[in-house]
């Protein structure tokens, strides 16, 4: 929980998308679950094995050197599911590593180089009106086009690949009657500036 914000700084550099990253309680309660099992198990499976009570080695003396088959077929069984278990893993981190490489040269259909990205929250209060907020961005956005090294500078209601807020819409497609009884297509959109 206390690295959580540290992941997340790290990971927005590479993709907007870092502030989705929260922690899942059913995954803990799964993990959490995971771990007692395997604890449960690796714990008890020796103890199980032993066939000999404490007093029965006390009683030999400790003369035998040599394991039982029950025991060594046991310890086997043991390191077989610890390799195994050990390769799923690595497989897994792997394949993650994979994708997260592959996320990386995706195509995400705008050119986000030397692009900087602000959020404005206005108060509602203040600026009531639609004709209000719009007077607000041009005015916004006229000022940092004058600033020194400022191409050009835009306004929309959110920044591409950042699923925090949806707004969706019914569209008819130009042309195309609408089925009575059949919903119309939705699709998301965003509101944008003129720039």
């Amino acid at each position: 929980m206390g690295a959580l914000n540290l992941l997340i700084s790290f990971a927005a550099r590479f993709t907007p998308r870092a502030r989705e990253i929260h922690l899942d309680a059913t995954v803990l309660l799964f993990t959490l679950a995971v771990a007692v099992l395997t604890s449960l198990l690796s714990g008890t499976a020796p103890a199980l094995a032993a066939r000999e009570t404490v007093v029965g080695s006390l009683k030999e003396g400790g003369a035998q050197s040599t394991i039982g088959r029950g025991r060594h077929r046991m310890r086997s069984l043991l390191i077989v599911a610890q390799v195994a278990v050990s390769f799923l893993l690595l497989i897994g981190a792997g394949l993650m590593l994979r994708s997260f490489a592959k996320l990386q040269h995706v195509d995400p259909g705008f050119q986000p180089e030397n692009v900087l990205t602000m959020q404005i929250g206005l108060d509602f209060t203040k600026y009531s009106t639609n004709d209000k907020q719009r007077a607000f961005f041009e005015t916004f956005l006229d000022k940092l086009e004058g600033q020194s090294g400022v191409k050009s500078a835009a306004a929309s209601m959110m920044i591409p690949l950042n699923g925090n807020m949806r707004m969706t819409g019914d569209f008819q497609i130009e042309g195309q009657t609408p089925v009575p009884g059949q919903a119309l297509p939705v699709a998301d959109f965003r509101v944008i500036s003129e720039h």
